[in-house]
């Protein structure tokens, strides 16, 4: 089975808020990271079971999963994604050093 891969609205912008503050200092890495990233997250268009359950899925009434990406170089970074149905819906990301997300942002 194949799945629709959505990168909600929230999600996009987080992404997009860690590209421009590595930009700041390389926009090359910045483009790297934001393309190796997209790139990462296409591949949850199939068997999106394989990435563990996010931390945040212990106070959530979802099963929230997460997509660890770590660029070459630079910190690990984490998207926190639902599966529903033949959807796989990327909610949040969430870069190195950030606090978990509280259980009202899901639920």
């Amino acid at each position: 089975m194949r799945y629709q891969v959505l990168l909600l609205r929230r999600a996009e912008q987080e992404l997009r808020d860690a590209a421009d503050w590595i930009a700041e200092h390389s926009p090359s890495a910045a483009q790297r990271l934001f393309n190796g990233f997209v790139e990462a997250l296409c591949t949850l268009d199939r068997d999106p079971q394989r990435c563990g359950l996010a931390p945040e899925s212990a106070s959530s009434r979802y099963e929230l999963r997460q997509l660890i990406y770590r660029p070459k170089t630079g910190r690990a970074y984490r998207a926190v994604f639902t599966i529903a149905g033949d959807q796989v819906r990327i909610l949040r990301i969430r870069g190195a050093g950030q606090d978990l997300l509280p259980a009202e942002d899901f639920g």
